[in-house]
Formats: structure tokens, sequence, C-alpha cells
């Protein structure tokens, strides 16, 4: 029996789990971390990138992922507001 969160990703793929990636300033590693995530040969589940206010260019290299990845965006809050606010979505 398959368990489904019961959300589509945009590309009609249901999501089975989430995958939260804390960011803070780590442009330099970023771009590995996510890469290594969607080269997986599984499908269903969605990428969350938390950017807790990166002023290091972090947000402009997810945002270059488009619709690959989903963003949140707080300030200097730490990874719990984050992890709750995926949940809400």
């Amino acid at each position: 029996m398959d368990y489904y969160i019961g959300q589509l990703r945009r590309d009609g793929v249901k999501v089975r789990f989430s995958i939260l990636m804390p960011v803070y300033n780590r442009e330099e590693y970023l771009r590995q971390a996510i890469d290594s995530v969607l080269a997986q040969t599984f499908i269903d589940y969605e990428l969350i990138a938390v950017d807790d206010g990166s002023t290091d260019g972090s947000i402009e290299l997810l945002e270059s992922y488009g619709d690959q990845i989903k963003i949140l965006k707080q300030h200097h809050q730490g990874p719990k507001p984050g992890a709750h606010e995926a949940n809400l979505q």
C-alpha cells in the first residue's frame, strides 16, 4: 500500500516525503548538495530549501533551480520556524 502526503508537485508527481535543507551563507557547497538530492533515482519527493537570511548569494543560487525546489525565506530564526512553515504548506 502506498502512503502519500497528499500533495502534488508542480509536475504532477505525488509527494511521498519532503526533504528540508537548511541554508545559511553556504553558497560554496549549496549547488553540490542540491544536485546530489536531484540526482536520486526516486522521484516522489519535494526538496524544500529554508534560507535563514543568507547574504552570500545562496538565495540567487536557490532561485536558479526554478520549479525543481521550493524556497522558504526567513530572517535569522534558525531551523525550527522554517521546518514548521514547511509543514504548513
